[in-house]
Order: C-alpha cells, then structure tokens, then sequence
C-alpha cells in the first residue's frame, strides 16, 4: 500500500469520525421551524386571536420605559399624544409580528406561578386594542431559574 493510499485512509477515517460526532451531538435537537409555513396551532398556544385590521392601539412597557402608538381615521400610526407620524409599514409589521406570538404554555392571570415565571415584575408588557375597546396583553418575565426561557 502506497503513501498515498495510505493518505487517502486516514482522511477518509477522520471524515467518518466528524461525521459520527456531528452526528451523535445533532440526534437530539430539534430542527428549526419556520412559522410561516409549519403548522404551529397543534403544539403551540397563540397569543392573540385579533385580526390586524382590527388593531387600532398598541402599547408596550419596558421596565420603567412605556410608549404608545395609536391608527387615526386613515389607517397611519402615530405616537400617541402627540402629531408624530411613524412609518406605518414598519409599525404595522411589528403589530403582525405581535400578532404572530405563539406560546408553549397560557396561564389565567389569578394563576400565574410568580416566583417560577419572573412575571412578578415582568420587563416586557405589550398590549394590544381593537377598535371596539377589547384589547389583550402579553407579559415576558425574567428567564426563569429552572431554565433558559422566559
């Protein structure tokens, strides 16, 4: 056997042996899954049921910071409270991405697990309105210390 089959072998042998690693570390995880097209309503909760042409308020609370932005009569966003006019495109695909939540657990407000979920002082509150006054809301507490989710 020649120097060069020899060369050829032991790549081949370390080719096999990165694939096998790759392999076994890889098994377990769970592939990446892509919201627009998986079917997420048989394993997750969505957040919100409204319709974005409904939408006509949202506002946010982050920490101590809060604002709101508000649709006037011909459909443009604007920060509330003010004549401010922001990108209705930008705004109205934020609201969609809003929207789009889903999550893997939803808990009544008289039951949610404060001191496991970081919802005691949640850092991120975001709620959304419709027209007719109804209106929902989200909270993301800290990570929990069982986990790294939120």
């Amino acid at each position: 056997m020649g120097s060069r089959n020899r060369t050829t072998l032991v790549l081949l042998a370390i080719l096999a042996v990165l694939f096998g690693y790759y392999w076994f570390y890889q098994k377990d995880k769970v592939a990446p899954v892509d919201p627009d097209t998986a079917d997420l309503s048989q394993t997750q909760i969505k957040v919100f049921n409204f319709d974005i042409s409904t939408v006509s308020e949202m506002s946010w609370k982050y920490d101590s910071t809060s604002a709101k932005v508000v649709k006037d009569s011909s459909g443009n966003w604007k920060v509330s409270d003010q004549a401010i006019l922001t990108d209705s495109n930008k705004i109205s695909a934020f609201v969609g991405s809003v929207l789009s939540l889903y999550a893997d657990q939803k808990y009544p407000a008289n039951e949610i697990p404060n001191e496991t979920s970081g919802l005691d002082k949640p850092g991120l509150t975001i709620t959304l309105k419709k027209a007719d006054g109804t209106s929902d809301s989200i909270s993301f507490g800290s990570k929990t210390f069982t986990s790294s989710e939120y």
